[in-house]
């Protein structure tokens, strides 16, 4: 293969994979996909549930009779 034919196939190569590059941009623009490709920068946090539990009661009685125990 010349020198020439080598040159000529490669730029035929660039061209056709920027073109290609540029072929799925605009196609995306119109119609984006599902899911996005960095999946993760995009999702909200992902908080950890907390188990509710019922409110304690304060028993001030037993707080101030605890004081004057001790």
């Amino acid at each position: 293969m010349s020198r020439k034919n080598l040159i000529h196939l490669v730029l035929v190569a660039v061209v056709a994979l920027a073109s290609g590059i540029a072929f799925a941009r605009v196609l995306s623009r119109f119609n984006p996909p599902e899911t996005p490709l960095l999946a993760q920068e995009t999702q909200p946090p992902q908080y950890r549930r907390v188990r509710q539990t019922t409110p304690t009661v304060f028993d001030s009685d037993a707080f101030y009779q605890t004081i004057i125990d001790n």
